[in-house]
């Protein structure tokens, strides 16, 4: 069944329809509508693929370009927070091209879109490297839109790192 019938894509449609109609709202990110001055911070800076700190049981933090992950245990848990051990159970440093299609990766769930600014090329040539060829065929399909500093969301929004057109 093509993914536009189903079931879950049409209760998708019916509340992103009631909650875009209310007064005030601004559809920010591709799931999530706020009032002007009440975006949730944390997933704005998720998103944007900035630093966070996660504290507690199965927390995620993301500093220094490390991804890491808490056990979910509790026993372990307080085992190695009582040994003085990092309650950590998975992690991963970055190197820049993962951090650069992270970036752009997660930027495109955003209304503001991505920019090759932001991904650190000159005039869309990181972002053409990383991922032209979907960009592309993304665009082609009216998916999105791209000028001349990178590629915008698949709203067709400003892009977020320059805030052209």
């Amino acid at each position: 069944m093509p993914w536009t019938r189903r079931p879950s894509w049409r209760m998708y449609l019916r509340a992103m329809g009631r909650i875009g109609r209310r007064p005030g709202c601004e559809h920010y990110e591709i799931s999530s509508f706020a009032l002007p001055g009440r975006r949730c911070r944390h997933n704005e800076v998720y998103w944007a693929n900035h630093a966070y700190f996660g504290f507690g049981l199965g927390a995620a933090r993301y500093v220094e370009f490390r991804r890491e992950v808490n056990t979910r245990d509790l026993q372990t848990y307080i085992r190695k927070a009582l040994a003085g051990e990092s309650p950590s159970c998975r992690a991963k440093l970055l190197d820049d091209e993962q951090r650069a299609r992270e970036t752009l990766a997660l930027n495109l769930r955003r209304a503001r879109g991505s920019c090759a600014r932001r991904s650190g090329g000159k005039r869309g040539s990181r972002v053409d490297a990383l991922a032209g060829a979907a960009i592309r065929q993304s665009i082609g399909k009216g998916v999105g839109r791209r000028h001349r500093g990178g590629a915008a969301d698949a709203a067709g929004q400003v892009c977020g790192g320059c805030g052209r057109e």
